[in-house]
């Protein structure tokens, strides 16, 4: 009975934590991984960037030009913003960074990650990596953006394609939900400004998932998908940290 009391004063500490009203200074996507999540008790050497530790003002994501059948190497800050794509500064209502770019080569085809490492925190808690932590995702369309929506992940790193010119009109928001698409698609066929999920780049048994660029796309965008307990507006970027960095290719 006295296990089973602490146990149950702990549970009441965590979901009044999570019901409390985020203050300026600690309002983020959720108030702790959820239970189950297990994410990791520190930074694992592979860590571009440590989720434990302050960020920088400046974003550390970085930018690279596609060269078909070459690998280029690419850093997405754990506050980058998908929905700031394209834009010359990211929105600030929303507290991110501007997404890491990558420049696409003439020609079409698809795009491949690889080397998919690092964890990105929020609200204090230690990370998760690039497939998200185990939660429930529903944000809406911003600034030309599509909104993405997943029932068992939140926070996983997702990516977008723009033309020459930055949308004006967000296309649907595609659902990676179990029973809709999902994270074992084998390849997956997104629209220019419509927000998909890349996470590790692998499905559940490891093999490499294609990206397929849409017709007169010149540039992909990654980042993330945040929002106040990843629903409804985006935004709540300013206390998340680390970041993945990532190998992408482009091939035919």
């Amino acid at each position: 009975m006295k296990l089973q009391r602490i146990l149950w004063f702990l549970a009441l500490a965590v979901a009044c934590k999570r019901s409390a009203p985020a203050s300026e200074a600690t309002r983020g996507s959720a108030a702790a991984l959820p239970e189950h999540a297990a994410p990791p008790a520190a930074a694992p050497a592979t860590a571009p960037i440590d989720p434990t530790k302050p960020m920088p003002a400046e974003s550390l994501s970085t930018s690279a030009t596609l060269q078909l059948g070459k690998p280029a190497a690419v850093t997405v800050d754990g506050r980058a913003d998908i929905f700031s794509s394209g834009m010359d500064a990211a929105a600030q209502p929303r507290g991110g960074r501007l997404p890491a770019l990558l420049t696409v080569s003439p020609g079409g085809g698809h795009v491949v990650f690889s080397n998919v490492q690092g964890l990105v925190g929020w609200s204090g808690n230690d990370g998760a990596p690039a497939d998200g932590a185990d939660s429930d995702t529903e944000i809406r369309e911003a600034d030309g953006i599509s909104g993405i929506v997943d029932h068992q992940h939140s926070m996983f790193m997702v990516g977008v394609f723009l033309g020459a010119q930055r949308s004006t009109e967000a296309p649907p928001a595609l659902d990676f939900s179990a029973g809709a698409l999902g994270a074992a698609f084998p390849e997956l066929s997104p629209r220019i400004a419509q927000t998909f999920f890349i996470g590790d780049g692998l499905t559940p048994s490891g093999a490499t998932q294609r990206f397929a660029i849409p017709e007169g796309a010149t540039r992909l965008y990654l980042g993330f998908a945040d929002a106040v307990f990843f629903k409804g507006e985006p935004g709540a970027y300013d206390d998340n940290t680390g970041g993945i960095r990532a190998t992408a290719m482009q091939q035919k």
